[in-house]
Order: C-alpha cells, then sequence, then structure tokens
C-alpha cells in the first residue's frame, strides 16, 4: 500500500493569486483615495473662496472701497505682476501676506491660503480690486479673488465667472 503524503502550505500559483488580488484592491483604493484628496482640497478653496468673497464685501460695506495691492500701506504689495487673462498687479497667497487688511481690520482672523500653494501647480489664491476683465474687456469689477481647481469636473466651476485658457480657475468678483 502506497502512502500518501499530507500537503503542507500552499502552491505558488496559490501565492500568486492572492498576491496579485491584494495588488488589485490595494491599487483601486489608492486611485479613490487620491481622489478624496483632491476632492477635499478643491472643497476647502471653494469654501475660502466664499469666506473671502464675504469679508471683502463686508469690507467695502464699512469704509466704501476696497484696497488695491498697489495701494500705499498695502500689507504684501503685489506680488505676481500678471496671471493669463488678469493683468495689472495681483496680491497672491505665495508671499503669506494675502489680503492683510481683512485681517488687521477684524474681517477675519488668519487669511486662507491654498492647501497646496504653490505657483508651479497653479495652486495660490489671488486678489485684485478696481480691475477689468477679462483683458480687453469693458466689465469692470470692484475686485475679484480666485484660485485653480483640480478636478476639472468640479460643479462650481460652472457658476465661477469664466476664465479664457484657464478651464479649472474659479474666481468671484463683484461687478463694478
Amino acid at each position: 500500500m502506497l502512502k500518501t503524503k499530507k500537503q503542507l502550505g500552499f502552491t505558488l500559483i496559490e501565492l500568486l493569486v492572492v498576491v496579485s488580488v491584494i495588488g488589485l484592491i490595494s491599487s483601486m483604493i489608492l486611485v479613490q483615495a487620491k481622489k478624496a484628496r483632491i476632492s477635499s482640497r478643491d472643497a476647502r478653496r471653494i469654501a475660502d473662496m466664499h469666506q473671502l468673497y464675504n469679508a471683502i464685501y463686508y469690507y467695502y460695506d464699512k469704509f466704501g472701497s476696497v484696497p488695491t495691492c498697489s495701494s500705499g500701506g498695502y500689507a504684501g504689495g503685489c506680488d505676481v505682476s500678471s496671471l493669463g487673462t488678469l493683468t495689472g498687479n495681483v496680491d497672491s497667497s505665495l508671499d503669506n501676506q494675502y489680503v492683510e487688511f481683512l485681517r488687521t481690520s477684524g474681517f477675519m482672523s488668519k487669511t486662507p491660503k491654498d492647501p497646496l500653494n504653490a505657483a508651479s501647480t497653479n495652486n495660490f489664491y489671488i486678489y485684485n480690486a478696481n480691475i477689468t476683465f477679462p483683458a480687453g474687456s469693458t466689465t469692470r469689477y470692484l475686485f475679484l479673488i480666485g484660485t485653480s481647481l483640480e478636478d476639472p469636473n468640479n460643479p462650481a466651476l460652472r457658476t465661477a465667472i469664466l476664465t479664457p485658457g484657464y478651464p479649472t480657475a474659479y474666481m468671484l468678483g463683484v461687478l463694478r
């Protein structure tokens, strides 16, 4: 009579199948996690823009005007000379002195900055006042604020000011 040997452990094929299934599941989780991070950063950008919009509007309501970044005594000054179709000097969050007039006048305790805040990816906040936009048009704004969203399909882009050449630009402003 032949003795049968008991099989201990797993075969190479079984191990390869398990490893490939784990790899497939983890790659799907990583893709979803990246989308969730992008969505989260975009939600924060939109919330920051609305908070800034309200604070600047309340500032205007109290003082009757809003400062331009080239105004004397404007903290931080104009740190971007032009930005695509947005001509003229622009205050950005890149220098960590973004719209300081809102903080110093008590309308905000801390001025926000983009979650990435990087010029290389166009992820930073901008502000300009008393501006014609887009360049060459006759549309005049009391102020404009904006940022760039990471998700080009974000529904908030449908309600933002159209920015030629920048499909992910999220701009808010008040017409003059």
